[in-house]
This record gives structure tokens, C-alpha cells and sequence, in this order.
């Protein structure tokens, strides 16, 4: 009997790779999906995050509708030194916050409050950051602007240091009759002695002098430009300082003239319809109104006279 020879056994490998590289692609396939979703989840998140800020941002500030309010600047003195030296203190931003301070209490409508160096401290300056988010940054920051320029541009008060005899108050919008029926734009200063050509008037910023000359209602009157196109008025000069003209560039301390009672006619010199005294006005050119924008001068007179 013979043996049939039998083939050796030969191991056939098993397709384990096959499986694995499917079960790869799906993972990869499966991850890809998650990202997407992510993805589109953060997206929404933050189109949600935007209708949500804008619904906490409806305090909207039309400064038009409030240039009025806006011009008599009507915040108190106390309130107003109080707050810069704080803002200084602080390392906070002083136009910015003088100008949230506007906004939030309805640009001082009626008459302003005198409010305690703990109630500024603790009420106002401690959630400036909440109130500075509850209101559109492009609707007040034009007023921003305005307060920056103009605590900037006026260092000096227009009498040098060292003349008394002076006075001066808030008289913005009191009536005026010359002319017709109008209010007054301006602050004046008036010597207490009533002596033409006593005191010597100063300009307040640097600038180039626009307008110098006679007019009816502010007889011999200076008016300079500063470098951001603001416009200061010196009116009722006696006379004007030697070596000066239109077009002559000017820096702040530097003089302009000498206080008197000129104006309130159309014939040149004439002097004697009022007391002695210098009106000052101010005219910035915001973008929130048409043309020229006359200003309170008072409070900027008061945070530059000592």
C-alpha cells in the first residue's frame, strides 16, 4: 500500500487591513462631521451673542435732537472737578467719562445736581464699564470728540494771572434785546472797576487769528481758529495789542487786546451802551449739527481761571 503524498498546509493571510482602513475612514469621516457642527454652533453662538448685545445696547443717544442741551453744558462745577480729579486718579479718561456722564443723566435738562465725591466715586465711576455698554459707541462718541478738543485746545483763561477786579457767571442763554429778541451765546467777564483798557485779555488756545475788526454787536472783536477749526471770539475791546493782524498766528498767554465797552452800533468806536466787560464765545464744528456749533464757555473758563 502506498502513502499519498498530502501538500504541506499553507496559511492563507487574513484581510485584517481592509477592515481597518474602513473603520478609519468612517472615524475620520465621523470627525469631520463634529467639526462642521462645531463649527456652525460657534457661528450661531456669536449671531446669537451679537442680537444679544444689541438688544442690551438700546439706549440710543440722538446728539441732534439734544444740541441745545448739549451747548449750555449745564453740569455743576462741583460735579465737574470732581470728576476730573477722580478721572486722574483713577488713570481714567476724562473727556470720555465727562461725556458718559452727559448721556446718562439726559444731558442735564433741567437744573443740575450737586452730587457728593462718594456718590461719583461709588455710583458713577465704580460701573462706568456697565454704563459705558449700555449705549452705542458711535452715538456718543462725537461728543467725546468735542469735550477732548475743547479741554485741550483751552489752557489759558483770557486775563493774565495776577489782575483781580473780575467777575463772571453761567449767563448762557439769558435774553438779549439789541438787535431783536435773542439769547446770549457767550460768557462775560466783567470788570468790577468799569475801566476802559484796565485789564489786558489774553488768547485762550493757539490758533490763527480769523477775524479782527468792528462789527455791530460785538464792536471791536477778535476771533481766532484753532488747528482743529474751532472758533474763539473775544468781543467788546477797547483796543486791539500792537503788531497783530489777520492772518497772525497766535499761541495761548498771548495778547490780544484790552477789555472794554465797544459795540451795539454800526458806527465804529462807539463805546457807553453797557459796562465794561469781554464776551467770550465759542463756536466748534461738530458733525451732530449744521454749520458752526455755539458753546458754553463757562465751564472751561472755570477749569483754566486759577
Amino acid at each position: 500500500m502506498s502513502l499519498r503524498k498530502v501538500k504541506p498546509y499553507k496559511r492563507v493571510p487574513i484581510r485584517r487591513y481592509s477592515y481597518k482602513n474602513k473603520y478609519a475612514k468612517s472615524r475620520k469621516k465621523e470627525k469631520l462631521i463634529n467639526l462642521a457642527v462645531n463649527i456652525t454652533a460657534l457661528v450661531l453662538v456669536a449671531i446669537l451673542s451679537v442680537i444679544i448685545y444689541n438688544s442690551l445696547t438700546e439706549k440710543r443717544v440722538n446728539l441732534a435732537e439734544n444740541a441745545a442741551y448739549i451747548a449750555s453744558m449745564r453740569v455743576s462745577y462741583n460735579d465737574f472737578s470732581t470728576l476730573k480729579r477722580l478721572s486722574s486718579e483713577n488713570n481714567m479718561d476724562f473727556p470720555q467719562i465727562l461725556a458718559y456722564y452727559f448721556v446718562e443723566n439726559n444731558f442735564f435738562r433741567g437744573v443740575p445736581t450737586v452730587n457728593s465725591e462718594e456718590f461719583l466715586q461709588t455710583e458713577f465711576l465704580a460701573n462706568f464699564r456697565r454704563i459705558r455698554s449700555a449705549y452705542r459707541r458711535s452715538d456718543v462718541e462725537p461728543l467725546e470728540k468735542m469735550f477732548s478738543t475743547l479741554l485741550t485746545e483751552v489752557v489759558n483763561f483770557p486775563i493774565p494771572a495776577g489782575f483781580t477786579g473780575y467777575i463772571f457767571s453761567d449767563t448762557w442763554g439769558a435774553g438779549r434785546d439789541y438787535g431783536g429778541e435773542r439769547i446770549h451765546l457767550g460768557t462775560d467777564i466783567m470788570d468790577v472797576r468799569n475801566i476802559r483798557g484796565r485789564i489786558p485779555i489774553v488768547s485762550m488756545t493757539d490758533g490763527r487769528i480769523l477775524h479782527m475788526g468792528w462789527n455791530e454787536l460785538g464792536g471791536f472783536h477778535i476771533g481766532v481758529v484753532s488747528e482743529s477749526g474751532t472758533y474763539y471770539y473775544y468781543a467788546h475791546l477797547y483796543e486791539f495789542a500792537q503788531g497783530i493782524d489777520v492772518g497772525t498766528e497766535v499761541l495761548a498767554g498771548d495778547l490780544l487786546g484790552f477789555m472794554g465797552d465797544t459795540g451795539y452800533s454800526i458806527i465804529e468806536g462807539t463805546t457807553g451802551n453797557f459796562p465794561v466787560h469781554l464776551h467770550v464765545g465759542i463756536a466748534y464744528n461738530a458733525p451732530f449739527t449744521e454749520g458752526m456749533f455755539w458753546v458754553n464757555p463757562y465751564m472751561l473758563l472755570r477749569n483754566v481761571e486759577h
